[in-house]
């Protein structure tokens, strides 16, 4: 699992509201290329959410910077201009995702972001969740950073609702050409 957390002092805070890198960029160390949509027959929707009907027992649905890796490499979904939050990609291929998040307190600063894989079905929806852990409703007041992390879940959307699929662990290593 990738997360970094650092202290952040307070007038860094104040000046924090100028030109602003994305939580991608920071995690990774570089600017990543925008991801663009498969084209062909087989493709499936990958699309990212906060949404609090993703909301579980244990963590709390943040909104971040999507990431996909695959065999092209390492790709942020949205770019500077548009916030799209969804792109489609060859089925049957597999493809590690994530979504970087950041949550702070008074004096931290932590972001998160896990890769995990799955091969998508030809005609599929598909929902990346990035959720905080630890902390959930008002214990986060007293529960230290610490003792939080992240974890991204996928979720096929079915005609009947959504259903949460099997995944497991990448890392940015097992993408190809571009990966840092």
């Amino acid at each position: 699992m990738h997360y970094s957390m650092m202290v952040v002092p307070p007038v860094l805070v104040l000046i924090s509201g100028c030109a602003i890198a994305p939580l991608s960029e920071k995690a990774f160390g570089r600017q990543l290329p925008i991801a663009q949509n498969a084209d062909g027959d087989h493709l499936a929707q990958i699309a990212f959410s906060a949404d609090q009907k993703y909301e579980t027992e244990k963590g709390m649905p943040r909104e971040g910077d999507p990431v996909i890796c695959g065999r092209a490499g390492v790709f942020r979904v949205n770019d500077e201009n548009e916030r799209k939050d969804k792109v489609s990609v060859k089925a049957g291929e597999e493809i590690a995702v994530t979504s970087v998040i950041q949550w702070s307190d008074r004096y931290f600063i932590k972001t998160c972001w896990p890769f995990v894989a799955f091969t998508p079905d030809s005609g599929s929806n598909y929902v990346v969740v990035n959720e905080r852990i630890g902390g959930k409703g008002i214990s986060f007041l007293w529960t230290g950073m610490a003792f939080q992390t992240c974890k991204v879940s996928v979720y096929r959307e079915t005609p009947t609702g959504f259903q949460q699929i099997e995944t497991y662990r990448s890392s940015i290593s097992g993408c190809r050409s571009n990966a840092p």
